[in-house]
């Protein structure tokens, strides 16, 4: 899975800008402890500043998510909350390269993934759902 997360600083101010680095990084630090998880990059716009990702890669999406339960992660996801945006960011990676050649593989995604969802009852009772 390539995981992005957005944040735009607010201000452009060197201050501002190291103590997202600062907190970025710390972050990153705690995401690497959790099972699943491969690497991560920071990176910053050099046209806009403000504007930075934290991209990191997981085994899969159940990695990630178990990634973001662990308290470490938390604190460190909330001194980052004012600056964070809320756009789209966990990818499934079905292709890569590197130069030399590129990979493609299938996707993970169920065959019925567009037609069912949490909570669809279309397989039969769930454990909640018992008398």
């Amino acid at each position: 899975m390539l995981v992005l997360m957005r944040f735009t600083a607010n201000s452009p101010s060197v201050q501002s800008a190291e103590s997202l680095q600062a907190r970025q990084e710390t972050l990153v630090g705690s995401l690497s402890e959790a099972p699943g998880f491969v690497a991560a990059t920071l990176g910053r716009s050099p046209d806009v500043p403000q504007e930075w990702v934290v991209a990191s890669r997981w085994t899969d999406a159940g990695s990630f998510r178990r990634g973001l339960s662990r308290y470490e992660v938390k604190l460190a996801l909330g001194a980052l909350a004012p600056e964070s945006e809320n756009l789209t960011s966990v990818f499934e990676v079905i292709g890569e390269g590197d130069g030399s050649a590129w990979h493609t593989r299938s996707s993970d995604r169920a065959s019925d993934a567009e037609t069912t969802g949490p909570g669809d009852n279309r397989a039969g009772p769930r454990w909640d759902d018992r008398p």
